[in-house]
């Protein structure tokens, strides 16, 4: 038995790294493969992944009896995640009937207005991602080290391709944005006009395009250098981004 729980295991590692080879560098598919991958592989009435975003922890992914709970954000200071995250270990609370062994830890509950009874988490860490999967059920005892072991390896697996997300996802992204400035370049500025401009028309929404000048601009740069100019450019296109909503562009 122990032997075929091995092999499964190692079934469910190689699939779940198949999958997201061909999630397309894309966080949502790769999110969503280690969601139905936790769903057949393991007993647990809730899961979660969490990023520790500045004091903030962010439920990219939350799962609880049937129900999501994504984008959920709680204060980091004293959260289960936080303490994986800072201490780089798993943590195993098979039975949170039980007082938590660690100083400055505090249940936060997240999804569904219960408490679960036992809980694991293990780290996801890379270059550009620190967070925690975790796996919660409403009764104590529900987990082995069998399970740890195939989380700590999902994890593993899944914070590496969310890595190569991230790289891929700041590429193109800056690929698209004015490298002095930070507002979008010329050529994919044209193509959001375009693409912008036939939504509208389907819709039958409205759309309003702002053209501005700088005044005098010459000036600057003939009096106090080329600099400066760029200097001029780069607080006008700030202050223009602090006025406007997430979804226009500048």
């Amino acid at each position: 038995e122990a032997s075929r729980s091995q092999v499964r295991r190692l079934n469910t590692i190689n699939e779940f790294s198949r999958q997201v080879a061909a999630a397309a560098l894309d966080r949502r598919q790769i999110l969503s493969h280690l969601d139905s991958t936790i769903h057949r592989a393991l007993m647990a009435d809730s899961h979660y992944v969490s990023a520790l975003e500045g004091d903030e922890v962010n439920m990219l992914l939350c799962y609880d009896e049937g129900e999501y709970f994504n984008g959920m954000r709680i204060p980091a200071r004293g959260t289960l995640t936080n303490w994986v995250v800072q201490n780089q270990r798993e943590l195993f609370l098979p039975d949170l009937r039980q007082p938590i062994p660690l100083e400055d830890i505090q249940i936060v509950i997240v999804g569904k207005e219960k408490t679960s009874l036992s809980w694991v988490g293990v780290p996801m860490t890379s270059r550009s991602f620190k967070g925690v999967l975790a796996l919660a059920t409403y009764k104590p005892n529900a987990f082995n080290r069998s399970d740890v072991q195939l989380l700590a390896n999902l994890a593993q697996h899944a914070a590496l391709a969310l890595d190569n997300a991230q790289r891929h996802a700041d590429v193109e992204e800056r690929s698209r944005l004015d490298s002095m400035t930070g507002v979008l370049n010329h050529g994919y500025f044209l193509q959001l006009l375009q693409s912008q401009t036939d939504k509208a028309r389907a819709d039958g929404n409205s759309l309003s395009l702002i053209m501005l000048d700088v005044d005098h601009f010459k000036e600057y740069n003939d009096s106090y250098g080329h600099l400066i100019g760029d200097q001029v450019l780069i607080q006008l296109c700030n202050a223009i981004r602090s006025h406007i909503k997430s979804t226009d562009a500048v």
